[in-house]
């Protein structure tokens, strides 16, 4: 029913256009008219159009409301939007929140601002890399058979981590940085399992510093295994990681790995030294032992570009890199894959309820800065492939 009243929308138009041509031909006195009206309608023609075939993104906030207040709501800048939906939040676990009601306390607000989402569903990840299945496909079967450990200790712990997948959103990255100058290749495949291995990794650690028993909606390996082996296998996929680009033809993305991975531990110690908390007015008294930043939104994208986005940036590099992309190229799709980096760590602060003031500000400005990167890489499938990306990026609910 909505797709045939937008068509008779635009037939309406097409006819009302058709009928002021018409009249306004009768004089010449009416052309100065005609023109105008013209360009109004013409206007008006291509405003429909642009809402129907190129919409853009849900808008998703978060707020914090005291005592069901919902007042501050209308001062936004975005209300002049309907919202779909207004429902209060309070954050149990990652993956249930329970719902409560408006009458007392504080909670967490999401507004749904659509834009004719009859026309333009959020697709699931799933659906955006199908054009790249067959990639994914040498992808998991190659980082599978790099898992296997020759003791069985270590090797069921391999298993157990490859069966807890994630998204695996930065191997994603590296196969895309790829098609898009070139062909996946051996060297490709490479770097996405040395990517994903780090970031599992990263994970095993983090699982242990923070006593962290559920991971991707299984038990921990620190849980399932103890905190002695979590830490082991961590190590261990660091290792393998390592010895996966000891080529000396890899060394060119080594180097880029391994800057992001120094960058990355600098970013975890910076984040529980200062204990990261946005208050809008002042930064943590510990903000002194980072004279870089100016204000706590300054130490916020400090933290946050240097834990998650600067890997993202890595994949990006990588996947040109082992298909020797010019240095034109690395450097429009590096500047993509930061940008893309930080809006992701951005919607993962407000599905966390982490920092919601700072990420609620700036997730539109990177959404833009991200889709702005875009423009200077060359139209494709994969240039669509990384719009639709960055849509997922900010709508997703996990």
């Amino acid at each position: 029913m909505a797709v045939a009243a937008n068509v008779a929308m635009m037939m309406s138009v097409c006819f009302i256009l058709y009928l002021v041509k018409l009249f306004v031909s009768i004089g010449d006195s009416l052309a100065g008219m005609e023109s105008r009206l013209c360009c109004l309608l013409r206007r008006l023609v291509a405003f429909i159009f642009r809402r129907i075939v190129m919409p853009p993104p849900f808008k998703h906030l978060i707020n914090s409301i005291p005592n069901g207040n919902l007042s501050c709501l209308y001062e936004r800048k975005n209300s002049k939007y309907r919202a779909k939906c207004i429902k209060t939040v309070t954050q149990t676990t990652k993956n249930k929140p329970k719902m409560q009601s408006y009458s007392s306390g504080f909670h967490q607000i999401e507004i749904c601002y659509p834009f004719f989402p009859t026309f333009a569903p959020v697709k699931n990840l799933n659906d955006i890399i199908s054009p790249i299945a067959a990639e994914m496909a040498q992808f998991e079967a190659f980082f599978e058979k790099t898992l296997h450990a020759d003791t069985e200790p270590m090797d069921s712990i391999m298993r157990y981590v490859f069966d807890t997948r994630g998204k695996r959103l930065r191997p994603v990255l590296v196969l895309l940085g790829a098609k898009l100058f070139g062909e996946v290749n051996e060297q490709t495949l490479r770097a996405a399992a040395f990517v994903e291995m780090v970031h599992t990794a990263t994970l095993i650690h983090d699982d242990v510093v923070d006593d962290d028993d559920q991971r991707r909606g299984r038990a921990s390996v620190k849980a399932h295994f103890g905190n002695l082996s979590a830490v082991l296998a961590g190590d261990f996929l660091l290792a393998k990681a390592m010895r996966l680009l000891a080529h000396p033809a890899d060394h060119a993305i080594l180097d880029v790995m391994l800057r992001t991975t120094v960058a990355m531990s600098e970013g975890e110690l910076m984040q529980s030294t200062v204990g990261l908390s946005y208050h809008g007015s002042r930064c943590d008294a510990t903000q002194q032992r980072l004279p870089r930043c100016d204000s706590p939104t300054d130490q916020y994208l400090d933290i946050i570009t240097r834990k998650t986005a600067m890997l993202m940036q890595a994949c990006c590099m990588a996947g040109a890199l082992s298909v020797g992309a010019s240095s034109e190229q690395i450097q429009r799709i590096s500047d993509f894959g930061l940008q893309f980096g930080i809006l992701f760590q951005l919607r993962d602060d407000l599905l966390d309820g982490e920092n919601t003031e700072a990420a609620q500000v700036l997730l539109p400005v990177y959404f833009n800065k991200t889709m702005q990167s875009l423009e200077s890489l060359s139209p494709s499938e994969i240039h669509l492939i990384l719009k639709d990306l960055t849509v997922f990026c900010v709508e997703r609910k996990g």
